[in-house]
């Protein structure tokens, strides 16, 4: 992983054209990349890995990233992300718990890397793009929410399945 600083023609185009930050004003988009700097991944490269704490998101610019999670009672879910100006990892903008997944790159990776205490910065100064940020948070914790609910009705949505389960379980121990 390379850091550097970003080419702000580039980006600021590839942002304008993602719906999270297409309402931006110039140069609100402008504060938010002059707080980011580049990233760039080689294929098979870990943007982050389970277990680590982070304290960076990460905004999509070019190339596929694959991101791996254990969910129960579903088990190993993964999902790829390919569409430029996707944000990931938004969550370690504000705490710093280990990740439960792991993010990789299926090809090159290009990425804006926007530090926590870049983001508190542009928060303390009212930024629009904070509050952009602010927003996908959380929309992506509305997100979890549904499918924490789901699971829980698929494990306790039939109780009678549920202890037939639990009660072959005991047994076998």
């Amino acid at each position: 992983m390379t850091f550097s600083t970003p080419d702000l023609p580039d980006a600021r185009t590839i942002l304008q054209a993602h719906p999270l930050f297409a309402e931006l004003a110039s140069s609100d988009l402008d504060t938010l990349l002059n707080a980011c700097e580049s990233a760039t991944f080689l294929p098979g490269e870990p943007l982050w890995t389970a277990d680590q704490a982070l304290n960076a998101a990460y905004i999509l610019l070019a190339g596929r990233v694959e991101l791996t999670r254990h969910v129960q009672p579903d088990g190993l879910r993964t999902l790829q992300v390919s569409q430029p100006g996707t944000l990931l990892a938004q969550s370690s903008l504000v705490q710093s718990l280990p990740r439960q997944g792991t993010a990789r790159a299926l090809e090159k990776v290009k990425a804006l890397r926007l530090p926590r205490a870049a983001f508190d910065a542009l928060f303390a100064k009212d930024a629009p793009a904070a509050y952009i940020l602010i927003d996908a948070i959380a929309e992506s914790l509305v997100q979890d929410m549904h499918d924490t609910n789901r699971r829980l009705h698929d494990v306790f949505g039939q109780p009678a399945e549920t202890l037939r389960t639990l009660r072959r379980r005991i047994h076998k121990t």
